[in-house]
């Protein structure tokens, strides 16, 4: 099953006139000697309820990783979706990496606990295996960071695997202009974010 294009995010960002996604890395150790500190965990899902209600008007999507997963745990992310499901286009940033099945079966996972899209490393092949989406898939093809160097030296290979992948869009780290400048000349109908 092919879903298409991110249209929950291209119809909110008309609806607010707006393009900004929200990294909501909020986190801080909540894990002491393998003990979760409900008292803290619940503090940062306060902090990111008010957060998120604050700018209900000016952000379209919310991009969660790892940080605030170990922050909140994944109870606390389902209950931020479920809060703020029609108002954010939600994406799982956990760079998923590996075979196709295991892939599919974690992108299955993400859509129960309400993500719309999830970004994806793309090194690793096999993404167009994939047969059940039911969630938006974004390839990394750039980082962000200085050290990104494998990035930049297989930039148009991963291009062309999210093409052959067929992924509904690409993430450019917005520090390397140049790159991002490219990947619009040679797919400018992806949604880059």
């Amino acid at each position: 099953m092919r879903i298409g294009s991110p249209v929950k995010l291209w119809e909110i960002a008309n609806e607010k006139k707006s393009r900004l996604i929200l990294a909501l890395d909020l986190y801080e150790k909540t894990v002491v000697c393998g003990k979760l500190n409900q008292k803290r965990r619940e503090e940062i899902l306060e902090k990111c309820i008010s957060l998120l209600e604050e700018l209900k008007n000016l952000v379209v999507g919310v991009k969660i990783g790892f940080p605030l997963k170990f922050s909140i745990g994944m109870d606390g992310i389902a209950q931020l979706i479920d809060s703020f499901k029609r108002n954010y286009y939600f994406i799982a940033d956990f760079k998923l990496s590996d075979i196709p099945h295991v892939v599919e079966y974690i992108l299955t996972m993400l859509k129960e606990y309400g993500f719309d899209a999830a970004i994806t490393q793309i090194f690793q092949g096999g993404l167009d295996e994939i047969k059940e989406r039911k969630i938006n898939i974004f390839a990394l093809v750039m980082m962000s960071h200085p050290q990104a160097i494998l990035f930049e030296r297989n930039f148009y290979f991963l291009i062309c695997e999210a093409l052959k992948a067929n992924v509904e869009g690409l993430v450019v780290g917005a520090t390397k202009e140049n790159f991002l400048k490219e990947v619009r000349k040679i797919v400018p109908n992806k949604t880059i974010i």
